[in-house]
């Protein structure tokens, strides 16, 4: 028996080779773990964080600091008996959302042309994303809740593909220098 188109899905009520329904999303945004890989093979990527790593290793640095508290009450990780130092979860949403780019923004864009006027667009990043971002990032045998440096940056590039995913026109390089900029 064929089998059905790869943009097509199948009624759940039929026979999916008799009464195909098309699919009305045949490109689905990518998965996390997608992206994830797309940051990281990614050339024009790497050598905008490569750019950013030192102002990027200044502000982890900052947020590692001693006596550091996220909104739940959490102080930064420590290395604890062999634990691996790193930035907790809850600093992170934290400061992102002390930084106010954990909300959901409608703006309208600045034109390149003098009097043109640019569509309106939605630019949204929740701390379930970052939550979402945080463990994407981290290596998939660790448990201790926290992320290293490169997963920190990691993290912030997944939220960056995040927060201006429906931006059309934004490559993942622009997506990933937006969410520093800010």
């Amino acid at each position: 028996s064929p089998s059905p188109s790869p943009n097509l899905y199948p009624n759940p009520n039929s026979n999916p080779n008799l009464n195909p329904i098309p699919n009305p999303n045949p490109n689905p945004a990518p998965t996390p773990n997608q992206v994830k890989k797309m940051i990281e093979k990614s050339m024009d990527v790497k050598a905008t964080l490569r750019d950013l790593a030192p102002r990027l290793k200044r502000e982890y640095d900052r947020l590692m600091a001693p006596g550091k508290v996220g909104l739940d009450g959490h102080v930064s990780m420590r290395a604890v008996g062999g634990a691996r130092r790193g930035l907790s979860l809850e600093l992170l949403v934290a400061d992102l959302s002390r930084r106010g780019l954990c909300k959901d923004v409608k703006l309208r864009p600045t034109a390149a042309v003098t009097g043109a006027m640019l569509p309106e667009v939605r630019t949204h990043l929740s701390q379930h994303d970052v939550k979402g971002a945080f463990v994407t990032a981290q290596p998939a045998q660790d448990e201790l809740g926290a992320v290293d440096f490169n997963e920190f940056v990691l993290c912030l590039a997944l939220c960056g593909h995040v927060k201006y995913d429906e931006v059309e026109g934004m490559s993942l390089k622009q997506r990933v220098a937006g969410i520093v900029a800010n």
